[in-house]
């Protein structure tokens, strides 16, 4: 194989993987941020969207080359024990939350109050792991529905596998819009009330913008004089 088909063939893959695992990311970060940290909606979009950014920049290549090392590393494949797999899944992914977590809420997403911030990273690292256990595995699913691997974990549904590449290809663009859909309801439906409160400031005066009440009492004090 040239070297040009191998990095054709690594930026397709790297693609696929990194897309099967924002899809199961980000709607669960995106509600830890909105429904536990009680972060504004502002921030939270910020840093769902400088994860993904990241992401496909190269940070999902480091979480699966990382996965993949420590895998190597403990004898474990994908024939062995769901449990197995799972918790190492589940360790690592909490582990790699952490500087991820706090580099992402501080840096990128300007959070800069310290319970916040801590409550940020403490419970993303809480998240880390389930979603290192359900990134995991979507991350083997997904490069079997786009024809990068055989997946071979014994809870993949057989009926799945046994799908034209066409069928398995739709399947993945189905999961793939029913995150961002559901991204999408949560942000519309949540009250935050801190992000109600930074729409009530002008982005120019940075002054508070008058309210209804406000501009009575000033028309009655004005014809007072």
């Amino acid at each position: 194989m040239s070297l040009r088909s191998r990095i054709i063939d690594g930026a397709r893959k790297h693609i696929v993987e990194t897309t099967a695992g924002l899809s199961v990311v980000n709607p669960l970060f995106a509600a830890n941020e909105l429904f536990v940290v009680g972060m504004t909606d502002e921030k939270s979009i910020d840093s769902r969207l400088g994860i993904t950014g990241w992401s496909y920049l190269g940070l999902n290549w480091l979480f699966v080359k990382g996965r993949d090392l420590s895998k190597r590393s403990l004898g474990i494949t994908q024939k062995s024990s769901e449990f197995i797999q799972g918790a190492h899944d589940f360790v690592y992914g909490g582990l790699f939350s952490v500087p991820v977590a706090y580099g992402l809420y501080r840096f990128w997403a300007g959070e800069t109050n310290p319970e916040t911030l801590k409550w940020a990273v403490a419970s993303s690292a809480v998240y880390g792991t389930v979603v290192g256990l359900i990134s995991g595995y979507a991350i083997d699913v997904g490069n079997d529905l786009m024809g990068l691997g055989d997946c071979q974990r014994k809870t993949y549904p057989g009926f799945v596998k046994r799908q034209t590449s066409g069928v398995k290809r739709a399947i993945a663009g189905v999961l793939v819009a029913g995150s961002v859909g559901l991204m999408g309801l949560m942000y519309a439906g949540v009250d935050n009330p801190q992000q109600l409160q930074e729409q009530t400031t002008s982005p120019i005066t940075e002054r508070a913008i008058p309210t209804q009440d406000q501009y009575k009492s000033l028309e009655v004090e004005l014809r007072k004089d």
